[in-house]
């Protein structure tokens, strides 16, 4: 007959679980180290996989059970995703503060950990300038509302090189409503097997919502309008649709609208 088990050969147990995890991510960083070497070699540019990282925590998500919230378990993941690409390239993260009540720096931390260097600014607009010269790696920038006086979004339009949407924090949902922020870099996004665009409209004059998505329906799109008015001289439209899309894709072509460009991509959010 087993004996029941005591506090202390239980806290054995979790020492000796302890000591296991301590030597996977041991373990783990030495090949993150390998990979960071090999990118370098080849050339692969920077080392973020974003897809991937989505792919990695929806996939934990699905195996997930017992006591433990999930949300633990991301986060966990996050800093653990963090930390080592931090092994591979050191970096900093430009953070859009614009005021006291602003979540942006809270989820910028959440998502890059402890350890990433967080730059922070009042305004998009020198944010995303800081990014374009190459100060920062990625800018973390303020939910767009449907009605923004100057929006930073239609910065994303112009320019030889201009960012891309590349993420939707937090990526698994388990804070207040709006609570929310989206990530831009100079690298393009990345398919994750779930995602969403975002696409920006511009017309000759203002169109209603209705109509634009409409138009984007006939096209095959599945989707929504964020916003949409005339913002300085251009009359312009934010919509998001379901999947990865590019500018190359048929239904955009096919649009029979006088500008259609896509801003990016980012792996649709996952609940905690």
């Amino acid at each position: 007959m087993s004996k029941a088990p005591t506090l202390s050969s239980l806290r054995k147990r979790i020492d000796l679980l302890d000591t296991k995890l301590h030597d996977l991510l041991m373990q783990r960083a030495q090949i993150v180290e390998a990979v960071g070497e090999l990118k370098k070699h080849q050339k692969l540019g920077p080392p973020f996989r974003l897809g991937r990282e989505a792919e990695i925590l929806r996939r934990l998500a699905d195996r997930h059970q017992g006591a433990l919230p999930y949300l633990v378990i991301a986060r966990l993941w996050r800093e653990i995703i963090a930390s080592f690409t931090q092994l591979e390239a050191n970096y900093a993260v430009a953070v859009c503060q614009s005021g006291p009540d602003s979540p942006v720096r809270d989820l910028a931390r959440d998502h890059y950990g402890g350890g990433v260097q967080l730059l922070a600014f009042t305004q998009p607009g020198p944010a995303l300038a800081a990014l374009g010269e190459g100060k920062v790696v990625q800018a973390v920038l303020p939910m767009p509302g449907s009605d923004d006086p100057a929006p930073w979004w239609p910065l994303l339009m112009d320019g030889g090189h201009p960012p891309r949407i590349v993420a939707k924090l937090p990526f698994v949902s388990g804070q207040a409503a709006g609570r929310e922020a989206l990530v831009t870099a100079l690298f393009p996004p990345e398919p994750s097997g779930d995602d969403i665009t975002w696409l920006c409209i511009e017309t000759d004059e203002p169109a209603s919502r209705s109509g634009l998505k409409t138009e984007l329906e006939k096209a095959g799109f599945s989707a929504r309008l964020l916003a949409a008015g005339r913002y300085g001289a251009r009359a312009l439209a934010l919509a998001e649709v379901d999947g990865f899309v590019t500018d190359e894709d048929a239904r955009i072509t096919a649009l029979s609208l006088p500008r259609i460009q896509v801003l990016g991509a980012y792996a649709r959010p996952i609940p905690a």
